[in-house]
């Protein structure tokens, strides 16, 4: 009989023992549960290739935003177009496909985001560290707050100017472009295409190598480190052309709206600094890596042509009336267009840095 109640005072402690283990798990498991700001990590989307210089930023970006958010938030990457094309980016953030966009072009958003579009026009600074300063201090000024209600700007950035690729053609002036087929992206691309006499074609990035290849474009545009590295145009086109034609692709990081709104503040604060700290470590990278490009470019099969000073001062000339019809036509639509390519100039002058397109009595005033 004592055996017997020895043993039942063993199988009762033994049961206890295990419904209090059982508990104390599950209470666990539900106090991480509300810890845990959002069910399920958050999907990062990139359409960088995997060669490309830029993935490892992000992949950077998103480790730090996790760490901002003290462990409450994960982050799952998605690269090279997995979660969606690179024309579908803003959509995916405004439609929750993605909930941050690693990698938006303003370029292709022109229609949604135009005073954000200045920062690509032709001729604008010759930096990639200075295109993102001067955009950071125009947000600060509040230029762009009506084109970014619909979501979070989490980053910006500029990527180095521009320069010009053509498959076959040989170009020594601006008369050669006749007739050549480019790719373009944004609205000021294609006037500047038009302008000069060539044949804009809008196709996502991604696939400028291919007709490149086949013969859909003659010709695109980009940094020189990026198109050997990260897109490898050697392979498809003869010539590159320095011509410094742009202020280089801007890029912006979004977050989905009702994302960020449920962020406390503090990570909010957080998640904003880790933003912009990443923007000028991509643009210093960028610029860091023009020499680099220059000589991977020369120790290609292709050719590197420097354009002369005559033609580009020709192209910029041309070009001027592409800048005053965005003032008038933004300025028509009740945009500060006029204001804000002032405070550019006043900003330029600020860094020491030449414009080169100065607008008849906006550049002066």
């Amino acid at each position: 009989m004592g055996n017997q109640k020895r043993a039942c005072q063993i199988i009762s402690f033994v049961v206890i023992f295990v419904l209090g283990l059982f508990f104390s798990v599950s209470n666990g498991l539900a106090a991480d549960d509300k810890e845990m700001i959002f069910k399920r990590p958050l999907k990062f989307a990139s359409w960088f290739s995997t060669a490309h210089m830029v993935p490892p930023f992000e992949n950077e970006l998103c480790k730090n935003l996790e760490a901002a958010s003290n462990g409450r938030v994960k982050i799952q990457f998605y690269g090279a177009q997995s979660l969606g094309k690179v024309l579908e980016q803003y959509e995916m953030v405004l439609d929750n496909v993605s909930d941050i966009g690693g990698g938006i072009p303003v370029a292709y958003e022109a229609d949604k985001l135009p005073l954000t579009s200045f920062m690509e026009f032709p001729f604008i600074w010759k930096s990639a560290v200075v295109g993102t300063k001067v955009f950071y201090r125009l947000y600060e000024k509040g230029y762009f707050n009506d084109e970014y209600k619909d979501f979070k700007m989490l980053a910006y950035y500029s990527c180095a100017v521009n320069q010009l690729y053509t498959a076959k053609k040989r170009i020594d002036k601006l008369e050669d472009f006749k007739g050549l087929k480019f790719f373009v992206g944004s609205p000021m691309h294609y006037a500047m295409y038009k302008q000069l006499g060539a044949i804009p074609i809008r196709m996502g990035y991604p696939d400028t190598y291919t007709a490149l290849q086949r013969g859909t474009l003659d010709g695109s545009i980009g940094p020189l480190y990026s198109m050997v590295k990260g897109w490898r145009y050697p392979e498809v086109v003869k010539y590159a052309w320095q011509w410094d034609i742009s202020g280089g692709f801007a890029i912006i990081n979004a977050v989905n709206k009702d994302v960020w709104n449920k962020l406390p503040a503090d990570i909010q604060t957080a998640w904003e600094k880790a933003g912009r700290d990443i923007s000028f470590k991509i643009a210093e990278e960028y610029d860091a890596k023009v020499e680099e490009g220059t000589a991977l470019w020369k120790a290609s099969k292709s050719e590197l042509v420097k354009i002369s000073k005559e033609e580009i001062d020709r192209m910029a000339e041309k070009f001027l009336p592409l800048w005053q019809k965005w003032v008038d036509d933004n300025e028509a639509k009740g945009r500060p267009a006029k204001k804000l390519y002032k405070a550019y100039v006043e900003i330029m002058k600020e860094m020491g840095q030449p414009v080169i397109m100065r607008l008849p009595g906006l550049y002066e005033n």
